[in-house]
Formats: C-alpha cells, structure tokens, sequence
C-alpha cells in the first residue's frame, strides 16, 4: 500500500514537472511574442541643415541665448549638421518633413536662430507652414528638401543661404 502511494506520488510529481516545464514555456514564447506588436517604421530619417555660407554658424533651438540652450550646433562653412532628434521613424504613409517637426499634438520647435559668433543674425517663427516656394525661411515647408538614400533610410535637409544672414 505505502509503495503504490509512493509510486503514484512519483508519477504525479514527474507529470507536475512536466507541466509547469511546458506552461513556462508557453508564457516565455508569448512574452517574446509581445515585442512583435509594434510595426517597424517603412524609413528612418535624418534631419541636417547645411551652412551654404563661408562663415561659422551656430543654430539654436527655442532659445535666443546659445550658452541657455541645449539644442545649439555649430555649423562650419559648407557642412552640415545632423540635429539631434535623428534618426526618425516614419512610415509610407506619413509625411517626413512634417514628421520631424511635431508628433502630431506638440511641436519640436518653436523657434530657430541662427549666429554668427555672438551676434544674432536670424530667427525665424515656428510651427512649420506653407509658404510660397521663394520665401526661404525654416519653418516653410517648401524650403525643405528630402530624398531616400537607402532602400529605408533618408534624409530631410535644409539649407542656410547667403541671403538668410545678410544684415
């Protein structure tokens, strides 16, 4: 009597192991499984800004003091600088440009400002509008431009001109 109690004690531990083992697993394949949910972006972009002048500039970001700000870079003649919200998921049937500016309730930029050693030489206004294809200024859509340079990744850029910084 005391051996088949022992005995069927044993078989029932064994099948218990067993089925712990397998509903483990089961919950660590569904755990897994709930990474999957969120859909990848279609592209990643970048957003730069190109100096197309001969001067050293420094763009800052809703602030007009560059040393209060931490959204500031400095730009060297005829370079570019990656801004720092980069690389940016968007998918096909999003727009990129508007995508780098607002999250669809708050915008990322108020204001831009651009200077040249201390000196303030621009800002320009946000949120991001259209204006007509000649007026060149950050926030205007049509001053953007934007193109993939991979298969999924691309970039959105904007230029600063001679003709922005003229006093």
């Amino acid at each position: 009597m005391i051996i088949k109690l022992i005995t069927h004690t044993i078989r029932l531990i064994q099948t218990g192991r067993k089925l712990l083992l397998s509903l483990s697993i089961i919950i660590v394949l569904h755990g897994c499984a709930l990474f999957n949910w969120d859909k990848e972006e279609d592209y990643y972009y970048r957003m730069l800004v190109w100096n197309n002048t001969n001067d050293t500039l420094t763009l800052v970001f809703n602030d007009s003091v560059i040393n209060n700000s931490i959204y500031n870079y400095t730009i060297f003649p005829n370079d570019t600088a990656e801004l720092e919200n980069n690389a940016k998921g968007v998918n096909k049937e999003q727009d990129p440009i508007e995508t780098m500016f607002t999250d669809g309730k708050h915008d990322y930029y108020l204001f831009a400002c651009v200077f040249k050693n201390d000196s303030l030489l621009k800002k320009w206004e946000g949120p991001l509008s259209i204006m007509n294809d000649s007026t060149h200024h950050f926030f205007n859509y049509n001053s953007w431009d934007t193109w993939l340079t991979t298969d999924n990744e691309g970039v959105v850029i904007f230029n600063i001109e001679k003709s922005d910084i003229k006093n």
